[in-house]
């Protein structure tokens, strides 16, 4: 367990010293809410979506086109078959 640590340390002491990690750490975590509020899109106005199509009625579209369907968006729904989508 000790030579694993030891090993996982090195391991993880290299990725931190890389640039690219700390541009990505800045970027993602960082400036993170900043983005999520337009700060580096200036000029750019607020979008909103009024409509959504979701290709594919299984799990996880029925589970999207629900949850869009929630916040009062319009979504189309569209599967192979009819039956399937009817049961998204």
């Amino acid at each position: 367990f000790d030579t694993a640590l030891r090993i996982e340390a090195r391991h993880f002491t290299s990725v931190l010293m890389n640039p690219s990690s700390s541009a990505m750490i800045r970027s993602l975590f960082i400036n993170k809410e900043a983005l999520e509020k337009g700060a580096n899109r200036p000029g750019v106005a607020d979008q909103s979506v009024r409509k959504l199509g979701v290709i594919g009625a299984g799990m996880m579209g029925a589970g999207i086109a629900y949850v869009a369907a929630n916040a009062g968006i319009e979504v189309v729904l569209i599967d192979a078959t009819q039956e399937a989508a009817d049961r998204g």
